[in-house]
């Protein structure tokens, strides 16, 4: 990944010193600057209509020219981020085989079994702070890919650079391929990856890959941070309860999308709606009980004790396939347990929760569409002014139910977030309904630069509050009352991850948690510390002239 390329934006002076002259057009100056070639890109980009092949354009820059790809991203966010990473990086993945065109990252194997520590050393890159790693077995919404996996773990550590400031060499996107049991991809003669049968996730032979890729990683580059991306409810929660005390790492699944819901509760509080003022306040439904689900009613619960001092998860309510999980469930994954409601039976049907327990809040990560019913929301709506409706499955498709849904059956007055992106939606009064996007954009890149920069030895559960409450902070109280807005612009993502960033070195060192403490202790001048040492894509000098 060395930055060299500048395509037509080599000045004449290293055209000349590098051979380039001739074989580059003549034209100089502000035309042949990055400016210049962000327009030409996105004059190319607009042409086309079909957002995968805008992914597939936007994936060739990346390969021929990562510094203008990086700032083409940069300055154009809004319009970038659905194109290269959710939705369309979903389909991608299912793609990935058919449009394979260079390496980039790292893939683990079955079949690299004992070899794993020597392979390490093939990454050219010896400064690597950061590893995004995936085993493809629960890509967004669409199950799973095997390797096809691997456009995640790359649009992960591209989203880093662009909103975390990180300089592109020091992240390194992974994939383990330990089989799928994905049948088209078997029989499918451009699948590249390994055709047998996935390895049972939590199993000895599974934990003997993982264990030797993990110690490979931090024998080479001992304080790396590793984020767990993308694996299936049979092995995220093992994984991170097996590494998380002694590797440095999360599960953005299961924490990033928990302290972004956090965040956005936070933020909600903030607006005093109907009086809300604490989370004694909130009657939480979860619809979903596997890692995301967990991880949110887990982080709720932590936000709760500390800020509130409610010990009780009472006020949590989760739902899965079966229903509550209520008093005496013995039949839900293990680590949900401590948030089995004993106030209803279990297995109560989701409609009927929401009829006997007048929810202001509902959270759907079930991957279920339109799971989230008119009569359901209605029902919210009549309890509550401004019922909180969270629909955050991945991706587009896969919501539990859609912006439009949301504001027409709350006749306008939901608060409404997602996890893929809507259009704002027309009332009909001709107000505007607004959009939240609960994008885990919005803390994983801050948490990341963080990590890094303090060398964090632990994610711990106050670094993830405190990645919420910096979070919650970046929207006004007047847009929160007015807009109902609960994030802030995603066009501030990287002002976000400063501050976001400042908090988790500020928290980690409070913790005794930092093995670099080499860093200002004032707030203030931790956010410019950090801010200072964010990378911006812009060409460097390649040739300099002698003295």
């Amino acid at each position: 990944m060395i930055l060299y390329n500048k395509g037509t934006a080599f000045p004449a002076s290293e055209r000349d010193r590098l051979g380039l002259r001739g074989l580059l057009p003549p034209h100089s100056g502000e035309r042949a600057s990055i400016t210049s070639q962000t327009k030409r890109i996105l004059t190319q980009f607009d042409k086309m209509k079909v957002p995968l092949n805008q992914h597939i354009f936007l994936k060739s820059l990346f390969d021929r020219n990562e510094i203008l790809f990086y700032r083409v991203l940069m300055e154009n966010i809004r319009r970038m981020l659905p194109i290269w990473y959710t939705p369309t990086v979903g389909e991608a993945c299912v793609y990935f085989g058919m449009f394979y065109r260079r390496p980039r990252g790292m893939y683990f194997s079955l079949n690299d079994v004992g070899e794993m520590h020597s392979m390490i050393y093939n990454w050219p890159e010896d400064d690597v702070k950061l590893v995004v790693v995936t085993d493809g077995s629960r890509i967004l919404g669409l199950g799973d890919l095997g390797i096809n996996g691997m456009p995640i773990s790359i649009g992960k550590t591209s989203l880093y650079v662009i909103g975390g400031g990180l300089h592109p060499s020091w992240s390194l996107p992974i994939i383990l391929d330990v089989g799928t049991d994905n049948k088209q991809y078997l029989q499918d003669d451009l699948y590249l990856g390994i055709r047998q049968p996935r390895l049972k996730g939590g199993s000895p032979e599974y934990f003997q890959v993982v264990d030797e890729f993990v110690d490979a990683v931090r024998t080479r580059w001992p304080d790396v941070l590793i984020q767990f991306e993308d694996f299936n409810n049979e092995s995220a929660l093992p994984l991170l309860h097996r590494y998380r005390k002694d590797v440095t790492c999360f599960n953005d699944d299961i924490q990033g999308t928990g302290a972004v819901v956090v965040g956005a509760v936070l933020a909600m509080l903030r607006g005093e709606f109907e009086g809300m003022k604490t989370f004694k306040d909130l009657k939480i439904v979860i619809v979903g009980a596997g890692s995301a689900g967990t991880g949110i009613a887990q982080q709720l619960h932590y936000a709760m004790q500390f800020l509130d001092g409610i010990q009780s998860p009472e006020s949590i309510f989760m739902v899965d396939e079966k229903g509550l999980l209520g008093g005496n469930s013995d039949v839900h994954q293990r680590s949900a347990h401590p948030y089995n409601n004993p106030l209803l039976p279990d297995k109560t049907s989701l409609m009927d929760v929401v009829k006997q327990v007048k929810p202001n809040v509902i959270i759907g990560v079930s991957g279920v569409p339109g799971l989230f019913t008119k009569e359901m929301v209605k029902d919210m709506a009549a309890n509550h002014k401004n019922p909180l409706i969270f629909p955050l499955s991945n991706p587009t498709n896969r919501a539990e139910c859609t912006a439009e849904q949301a504001f027409e059956w709350s006749d306008g007055r939901a608060i409404f977030a997602s996890g893929s992106p809507f259009d704002n939606v027309t009332l009909s009064d001709g107000k505007i309904g607004y959009v939240n996007q609960a994008n885990n954009m919005y803390t994983f890149p801050g948490l990341g630069m963080g990590a890094v920069l303090c060398n964090a030895k632990l994610i711990s559960s106050p670094i993830l509050l405190r990645c919420s409450q910096e979070l919650s902070q970046c929207v006004t109280t007047e847009d929160i009352r007015e807009r109902k807005k609960l994030f802030p612009e995603i066009e501030e993502i990287r002002d976000v991850s400063m501050k976001t960033a400042a908090g988790v070195m500020e928290t980690a060192r409070r913790e005794d948690l930092v093995l670099n403490n080499d860093f200002p202790n004032d707030l203030f001048e931790i956010r410019e510390y950090v801010k200072e040492r964010m990378w911006y894509p812009d060409y460097d000098t390649t040739v300099y002239r002698p003295h």
